[in-house]
């Protein structure tokens, strides 16, 4: 398989699930687990795309950056939990009460604006 093939699938697979995810009418989506992408391998994509995003802080700005930093903690602790940051009186995790507050801002947002996460659309034709 070529690389491009593979980039237009995957990047209309993603696509696809943002438009879809306006649709108040779209079912959630659980299809088969594939057994390909290994713990691992999704930790290791996240540390990626956390390190490029440090990288374009100067073209799309460091509160941008910060708030997908965020998201990608969301993502990084639901692959594996994080470690815990002590910090609080009684050095009490500081980390949970985050999460908490980022989720809680999260679901928010995305009712405003009506997200659903839903099955993706049709394919086009050789993608």
């Amino acid at each position: 398989m070529s690389e491009s093939t593979r980039q237009s699938r995957l990047t209309w697979l993603m696509t696809s699930l943002l438009q879809s995810g306006t649709k108040q009418d779209v079912e959630p989506y659980a299809p088969p687990a594939r057994d390909v992408v290994a713990e691992e391998d999704a930790l290791m994509a996240v540390l990626i795309i956390a390190s490029q995003l440090r990288q374009t802080a100067d073209v799309i700005g460091p509160s941008m950056v910060e708030h997908l930093t965020e998201l990608l903690v969301l993502v990084r602790d639901y692959i594996r939990p994080l470690p815990p940051a002590p910090g609080g009186p009684d050095g009490e995790d500081l980390v949970t009460p985050d999460l908490e507050s980022l989720v809680t801002e999260l679901r928010s947002q995305t009712a405003q604006v009506g997200l659903y996460v839903g099955e993706p659309g049709p394919r086009p034709e050789g993608v």
